[in-house]
């Protein structure tokens, strides 16, 4: 009689508290290097992510650091007594590879106010989902038994947490939650930044599609600054202009705690500042001709080959070193080259370039690397501004849900 009696105070508490509007708890997060998140679906600090977190909400933390599990009792339901997680498990997005399960190794409950060290998150970057379930010891005050043992679990309602490598800078402070999906996905066991900056720059070479440049989700430009859509780049399928890309490429590194990232041009925007001084005569540069490009995504596309372009966008370091996931160099025998780090001049420059198309003395001509560039030809490349520039994110143009 009394073990039917204990299940069926347990039955009916469950039931009391699953039927009340306000939930009967919730488990804090805790940790000395938990960084805040957005959404990235609307602006205002509406698409904030409430901080610090909650079980069931985006976790976002350095690699190697450690959280604590707490819990946050509503007192409508009754006075908790004490608690129990029985197991924490974190485990890889997607696969659902667990990466470590933290059993309850104490014999006691929990006091109500105690926080539940976790063990360490990977020490590299990690997109990953964290859940527990255990016990709860309530008064309820109701008769016969005032006191219940209640399971829980957020099985169901488990937190994604991303695992970076450092603070998330500029312009991904705090970083979004759409963007991190991606970037700590596709940079996943990278412990150092080479790592992660390679990863994320050919999974976007390989996932985005180069639209010709024909649109953008990019406006408002000039040459140390533009408005970039992030969340209606993402909805598009990662199509967009090279602008795009650059753009974007500079919120995956920053996302995860990369720094010393902006992105240039490889040319002014107006051709009033496209003028070079050679023998006292002035040369306007007009445009380029590439040499022959894989563009996005990896392998056979609409727009691989050579192409004419008033400019090109990439994300570059404080170093003049640069990563590209718009394009890839299309070399002999199929061979291509990826834009991982690469030195701005010579190498990105003049595996980029083929010639230039110059105006002097009103007759345009086509200045060939090859041939009659010479001492001069470096004066034809002007990256814009010299030290790069962050662009101005939003969610998605015109203020679109």
């Amino acid at each position: 009689m009394r073990r039917l009696l204990t299940v069926t105070l347990l039955i009916s508490l469950a039931s009391n508290l699953c039927m009340a509007q306000q939930p009967a708890y919730e488990f804090p997060l805790s940790g000395s290097q938990l960084y805040r998140l957005r959404w990235g679906l609307q602006e205002g600090s509406a698409d904030l992510v409430p901080f610090p977190p909650v079980l069931g909400q985006p976790v976002c933390a350095q690699k190697g650091s450690t959280l604590q599990l707490g819990i946050r009792w509503n007192s409508q339901h009754g006075r908790l007594l004490g608690w129990m997680p029985l197991q924490v498990v974190l485990s890889r997005a997607g696969t659902g590879e667990v990466i470590w399960q933290h059993p309850y190794s104490g014999s006691n409950w929990l006091a109500p106010d105690a926080v539940y060290p976790l063990r360490a998150l990977p020490d590299h970057v990690e997109y990953a989902t964290l859940w527990s379930e255990g016990l709860l010891l309530v008064w309820t005050g109701s008769w016969p038994l005032p006191v219940g043992v209640m399971p829980y679990s957020t099985v169901n309602t488990p937190s994604e947490v991303f695992v970076v490598l450092d603070a998330p800078k500029a312009p991904m402070s705090p970083a979004w939650v759409n963007v991190l999906r991606l970037s700590c996905d596709w940079a996943s066991r990278a412990a150092d930044e080479a790592t992660a900056a390679r990863t994320v720059t050919n999974a976007l070479h390989l996932n985005g599609t180069y639209n010709g440049g024909w649109s953008a989700h990019t406006e408002s430009f000039t040459d140390s600054d533009e408005t970039f859509y992030v969340a209606d780049f993402i909805l598009s399928g990662l199509t967009g202009q090279c602008n795009d890309f650059a753009d974007f490429l500079l919120c995956l590194q920053t996302s995860v705690g990369i720094g010393n990232r902006w992105v240039q041009r490889s040319h002014p925007l107006a051709e009033a500042s496209r003028n070079v001084q050679i023998n006292n005569q002035t040369y306007t540069v007009l445009d380029f001709i590439t040499n022959n490009l894989d563009a996005a995504p990896w392998g056979s596309s609409m727009y691989d080959g050579v192409a004419m372009w008033w400019y090109h966008q990439f994300c570059v370091n404080n170093s003049g070193q640069v990563w590209d996931g718009c394009i890839q160099f299309d070399r002999p025998s199929s061979f291509r080259l990826a834009v991982i780090g690469m030195p701005r001049e010579p190498d990105y420059r003049d595996n980029l370039v083929d010639a230039f198309l110059v105006r002097v003395n009103g007759v345009t001509t086509v200045v060939r690397r090859s041939d009659r560039l010479g001492e001069h030809g470096e004066k034809y490349w002007m990256p814009t501004p010299q030290d790069g520039f962050i662009p101005q994110i939003r969610t998605r143009r015109n203020g679109h849900p």
